[in-house]
Parts: C-alpha cells; sequence; structure tokens
C-alpha cells in the first residue's frame, strides 16, 4: 500500500513539472513573437523616417506576413490616434528638441521618437475571454533636417 500512495504523488509532482515547463515555454514563445512584431514595425518607421504612406504599406505587408491579429472593430485603441485601424497596435510620437553644437547648420535641433505598443492576445477557452498583454518599445530619434521635415507629420 505505501508504494502505491508514493507512487500518485509523484505522478502528481510530475504533472505540475510538465505543465509549468509547458507554460514557461508557450509564453517565452508569445513574448518572443511580440516583441518581434514591435522590431519590425519600428524597422519600417526608422526606415521610412517616419509614419507615413511607404511605411505604412510596408507595416501592414509585415503584419499580415507575420500573423498578427486583425482588428474586430475599425476603432482606436485606447482612444488614440488612428494610424492603422486594421490592426490591434497603437502607434504615438513625440516631438523633442536636442541642441546640437557641432552640426547646427544641418540640424533643426528636432526630432521624433515613435512609440509603437502591440499586444500579446491570449485567448482562454470555453468563451471565458481574451486577455491582452502589452508590449512597447521606442524607435531611435528621426531627426528633422532643415527644409525637409518642417511639420512634424503625424505628431
Amino acid at each position: 500500500m505505501r508504494a502505491s500512495v508514493g507512487g500518485v504523488s509523484l505522478l502528481n509532482i510530475f504533472i505540475v513539472f510538465f505543465l509549468l515547463i509547458t507554460f514557461l515555454l508557450t509564453g517565452t514563445v508569445m513574448y518572443y513573437k511580440g516583441y518581434k512584431v514591435n522590431s519590425k514595425i519600428i524597422e519600417s518607421i526608422e526606415r521610412y523616417e517616419g509614419y507615413n504612406q511607404n511605411s505604412a504599406q510596408d507595416i501592414d505587408r509585415v503584419l499580415s506576413s507575420l500573423g498578427y491579429r486583425q482588428s474586430s472593430n475599425n476603432n482606436c485603441i485606447d482612444d488614440s490616434r488612428c494610424y492603422n485601424p486594421n490592426y490591434d497596435f497603437k502607434l504615438t510620437c513625440s516631438l523633442d528638441t536636442k541642441a546640437d553644437a557641432n552640426n547646427s547648420e544641418t540640424i533643426n535641433g528636432r526630432y521624433i521618437k515613435y512609440t509603437v505598443t502591440t499586444y500579446i492576445f491570449i485567448d482562454l477557452p470555453l468563451g471565458v475571454g481574451t486577455i491582452k498583454l502589452p508590449v512597447t518599445t521606442r524607435t531611435n530619434p528621426i531627426y528633422q533636417f532643415k527644409g525637409h521635415f518642417d511639420n512634424a507629420e503625424g505628431c
């Protein structure tokens, strides 16, 4: 009788350990995908020097190829400005100034930084609902040169 009781408890420990490792690996893969989506969006914004028509087309292409969740409604998340209503992500930009004594002839002293927030969606079974976990990253400063970006497009 003693051997059977010990076997059941050992089996319970093994099941709990297996479930913990499974949840850990699943979470890691999902978080990796969230950061991959963010880095691709930021790469596109930096390549086209801000959010414009070219970067919007590239972001659409990247998000559809990565299988990112399309928006069920065409409203913006958190009542933010709607950059791309087809996908559930949030894009905000901030205009900042920076003094540059070395290159004051070419740099206007202003730059834009974009903040991208994508979401990891976890659909719970039995119609319980969906959990949204935000993943936020920032772009490098996108400088505004004299005569090119006098008005910060999108800010």
